[in-house]
């Protein structure tokens, strides 16, 4: 359309403007711009903003170099390899006062996964045990998006990561899924054990013993 080529067009141009430039964050929806843009005014950074529909959007973060508002995990521009923009660590309570000096951290699925399933007492226990056990790597991550980047299901890039080099992942993918211990009992890897002297559990999903 002639709007997309129009924004386009101003986004090749902006760092070559005569006598000014700017740096091109390029988002969608307004995700991110809210605290990005205070970043970039405490870094001193010029910058302009453009808030682009989905497919222009994605377009862009394709096409040129940019600064842009995205999210990890996803294989939308892994074939761009992008870099992410490290930060300090964040700070949750400026963040509750719209202050965001410290970058997006990590969101923790158990605070969606919670009052989900909180209605759920057959389900939710086993379900919030598995997420709570589930650890992947970076690197398990990346390996994953490459083949999801090559053209195939998840549900292949999944299998095709849980067979390399010969299942080596299967021992850690077993410690996700939750046994229910009994009363006294911890979990310990994949087993239940008996909880030491002095300590004690109600048994449950991912069961723990505490003093």
């Amino acid at each position: 359309s002639k709007r997309g080529r129009e924004r386009y067009a101003a986004l090749q141009q902006a760092g070559n403007t005569t006598g000014r430039w700017c740096t091109p964050f390029v988002t969608t929806s307004g995700y991110g711009a809210q605290f990005f843009l205070q970043q970039l005014h405490l870094w001193n950074v010029s910058a302009c903003l453009f808030n682009l529909p989905w497919e222009s959007y994605v377009d862009a973060g394709k096409r040129f170099r940019t600064l842009e508002y995205w999210w990890w995990p996803d294989p939308t521009f892994h074939e761009n390899r992008p870099a992410p923009i490290v930060g300090q660590p964040q700070d949750r309570a400026e963040h509750q006062q719209n202050y965001f000096n410290t970058p997006v951290g990590a969101t923790d699925c158990l605070l969606y996964a919670n009052p989900v399933l909180a209605d759920e007492p057959t389900l939710g226990g086993p379900i919030l045990a598995m997420l709570d056990n589930f650890k992947l790597g970076t690197g398990d991550m990346d390996s994953l998006l490459d083949g999801l980047a090559s053209g195939v299901t998840e549900r292949d890039a999944a299998c095709r990561w849980l067979k390399t080099e010969g299942y080596q992942h299967l021992p850690r993918v077993l410690q996700w899924v939750p046994r229910e211990c009994s009363a006294g009992e911890e979990m310990s890897g994949d087993a239940c054990v008996p909880c030491q002297p002095g300590t004690y559990s109600t048994g449950g999903f991912s069961s723990r013993c505490i003093p």
